[in-house]
């Protein structure tokens, strides 16, 4: 079991069992309040809204707590909630870094790495032509969007910026 989540439960006063990978503890009150918060049952899971309120610190605890309960020493949480994958792809990048997400056999793996990834324009741009609709995208004081496909994100240039 992870030692920062038995130390935050014994902070808190909670008394429960323990075993080599998990802790566990009964409160209604708290159970209440984290099924009206986070929602109930695995595929139900959330983050509460006020994760968006957050400082960077307060953020980068989360994720890092989440990570010591659901994840693994790699840095990949795995849920089988849809909403709470895309919200921690949220939470990843607002921490600066790159989000990569993946589905197998029901289980989401979501994963933060460093932005330097070694892209490089000239080894990983192309042209093409389409043959459907193009869009230009605008954006508001921000020269770069975070665009993806299949799992996979990249920082990318907009053409305008108002």
């Amino acid at each position: 079991m992870t030692p920062s989540i038995a130390d935050l439960f014994d902070r808190m006063g909670f008394v429960g069992h323990r075993d080599s990978c998990s802790f566990t503890f009964a409160s209604k009150v708290f159970g209440r309040l984290l099924e009206s918060l986070c929602g109930t049952g695995s595929h139900e899971k959330q983050l509460p809204p006020l994760v968006w309120g957050l400082c960077e610190d307060q953020q980068r605890l989360l994720y890092e707590t989440l990570l010591a309960g659901d994840g693994n020493e790699r840095g990949t949480y795995y849920t089988a909630s849809d909403r709470l994958a895309g919200q921690l792809c949220r939470l990843v990048v607002e921490l600066g870094l790159k989000p990569k997400w993946s589905k197998r056999q029901g289980s989401w793996r979501v994963c933060g790495r460093d932005v330097n990834d070694g892209f490089l324009t000239s080894r990983n741009v192309r042209r093409a032509e389409s043959p459907g609709t193009l869009y230009r995208l605008t954006v508001t004081d921000f020269p770069s969007v975070m665009a993806g496909r299949a799992g996979r994100f990249q920082w990318v240039g907009v053409s305008r910026v108002s």
